[in-house]
């Protein structure tokens, strides 16, 4: 609970300090990071399966390669950038946006049974 406090905390501050630039370009940013994720979480899992993993597997890889660290990026952002409009409004709708796909993915796929295959 702490670390999803600490990342919230961390995007609306970053969307504060760019509010106006944020309204400017939210259309944008919507879709760029919805397609970004998308096509993240969809390769990560097509590679799963080109690779002939089992599906457990898969469901882990498009994880890995589909869900960035939001925080990370925002810190960076606001360290080494002055916290530049457009990169914190992009990092921090990744976050958002991670966190919602994340769990809309991971409902989805709790309703589909998985098998794990086991290896010696």
């Amino acid at each position: 609970n702490g670390s999803l406090l600490a990342l919230l905390a961390f995007i609306v501050a970053g969307l504060a300090g760019n509010f106006a630039d944020f309204l400017d370009y939210i259309g944008l940013v919507l879709l760029a990071v919805f397609l970004h994720d998308a096509i993240a979480l969809g390769l990560g899992y097509l590679c799963g399966w080109a690779s002939g993993l089992p599906e457990y597997s898969r469901r882990a890889v498009s994880f890995e390669v589909g869900i960035r660290n939001a925080g990370l990026g925002l810190g960076l952002v606001m360290t080494f950038f002055d916290g530049l409009g457009g990169m914190a409004i992009v990092a921090g709708w990744w976050g958002i946006w991670d966190i919602v796909a994340g769990l809309l993915l991971a409902t989805v796929w709790s309703r589909r049974t998985a098998t794990r295959k086991v290896t010696a």
